[in-house]
């Protein structure tokens, strides 16, 4: 039976040393709060095997990216799993306390943070854990030229919306037409 922390200093051991540095914070949030993680522990006792898989954020950074947790009947069978998974946010949690003015002489001063870490601006780590419930998780029922079939009926929708979009712009025209002629007239009568 896999344990959550275990599992997740492997996965951070063994799968992620390019991203340890900014992690680590995040396990040692996780563990602070070790208490209120209950329904996931409880969840993962209840299987045999689990997939721990991390999606570093890329594009904004204002997170460290995601801590995905899968369940699977064994590790040989992958394919059979609840349909539900969970996610664990990676957050940044501003702390605007004071710029920083701590010095060599401070005590408590951390000369490779430059800081004495308590009262100055920090970033802190967040974390949000969530279920992810899969409402459906289903392929195509038939063969491919049964969907061909079905997508051939969308050359109708497709027309169809044309023609009311075009009726619809020519109603919007005609009307603006009209209340246009009826400006130019009032114009005419208020010489």
């Amino acid at each position: 039976m896999p344990e959550l922390f275990n599992e997740l200093k492997d996965m951070m051991l063994n799968h992620e040393k390019d991203h340890l540095r900014n992690l680590i914070p995040y396990y040692e949030t996780l563990w602070q709060h070790r208490d209120k993680l209950k329904e996931l522990t409880d969840e993962i006792s209840k299987w045999e095997s689990i997939g721990i898989q991390y999606e570093c954020d890329q594009e904004d950074y204002y997170t460290e990216g995601t801590i995905i947790i899968q369940f699977y009947k064994d590790s040989e069978d992958r394919y059979t799993q609840p349909d539900f998974h969970y996610d664990i946010n990676l957050l940044h949690d501003q702390r605007y306390w004071g710029y920083c003015e701590c010095n060599e002489n401070d005590e408590d001063y951390n000369i490779l943070k430059k800081c004495c870490g308590d009262g100055c601006d920090w970033v802190v780590p967040q974390i949000s854990v969530n279920k992810i419930n899969k409402v459906v998780y289903e392929s195509f029922d038939g063969v491919e030229k049964d969907l061909w079939e079905l997508e051939d009926k969308w050359k109708e929708y497709l027309s169809d919306h044309k023609e009311k979009v075009r009726q619809e712009e020519l109603d919007r025209l005609e009307n603006h037409l009209e209340q246009t002629k009826l400006d130019i007239k009032k114009l005419k009568e208020n010489k």
